[in-house]
């Protein structure tokens, strides 16, 4: 199980991961059961746009602390692009090889492609990104074009 935080600031993250941490190991302990393969192969990913001061160790302690959880940790320091989280879950999820890292594109652009997959035609929702890329009403785009779709 894998419980996902997202924090404003550091402070924030050093003061409320704790607590956190015991919360998903709580819940880890109601749904799966002592008895079971990988019963507490739990993690806690905690993230933050905020740096950590140079002269605080906490968050090192975080991360080498493999007590009731494994954290994972990312701060600001470590946050330089948009693949930079998708490397650090890429050690808990099956996520497309590093080919097809979702890298500098906008999830604007990956939609299309998402939502084909899920039965909705790719000129729907190009057309629908295009249009709120354009900051058009959307549902005039879909009205005036509903003849070609």
């Amino acid at each position: 199980m894998v419980g996902v935080a997202v924090f404003a600031s550091c402070g924030e993250l050093l003061s409320s991961w704790a607590e956190l941490q015991s919360s998903l190991v709580e819940v880890i302990s109601r749904q799966v059961g002592s008895a079971e393969s990988k019963a507490w192969d739990g993690y806690l990913v905690l993230l933050t746009a905020g740096v950590a001061p140079s002269e605080n160790l906490e968050i090192e302690e975080i991360r080498y602390d493999t007590t009731r959880l494994r954290k994972l940790v990312l701060t600001g320091d470590d946050l330089r692009e948009a693949g930079d989280v998708e490397r650090l879950l890429r050690t808990l999820l099956p996520l497309p090889d590093e080919r097809r890292s979702i890298g500098q594109t906008s999830a604007l652009d990956r939609l299309p492609d998402l939502l084909v997959s899920h039965g909705v035609k790719r000129e729907i929702t190009t057309l629908l990104v295009d249009a709120y890329r354009d900051q058009k009403p959307l549902m005039e785009t879909l009205h005036r074009n509903r003849g070609l779709l």
